[in-house]
């Protein structure tokens, strides 16, 4: 599979450019997993870059469709995230 350019509505997104891309997966311990698509687009000063595996039963149209979706939603935020006092946080909600 080539890649794949356009335009997409993208709440939350400084821009409405992306590119599509994937590849077939070979030897995958997943047996049923034929294919990796990759959506990539550009946030401020940051490249976005999400990834869903396409399954044998799945469709190119609705892998593309679930990728787009789930780039619709994606907000940003022009502040850094501090990761370590997130975890710290949700640990003292779940305490396993």
């Amino acid at each position: 599979m080539g890649i794949r350019n356009g335009d997409a509505m993208m709440a939350g997104l400084s821009t409405n450019h992306y590119s599509l891309w994937g590849f077939p997966v070979i030897g995958q311990k997943v047996e049923d997993v034929k294919e990796q698509l990759y959506l990539t687009t550009i946030s401020h000063n940051h490249v976005v870059l999400i990834n869903c595996a396409i399954k044998c039963s799945d469709t190119m149209d609705s892998a593309k469709a679930y990728l787009m979706e789930s780039l619709s939603t994606l907000n940003v935020s022009d502040k850094p995230i501090d990761v370590k006092a997130l975890q710290d946080a949700l640990r003292k909600q779940d305490p396993r």
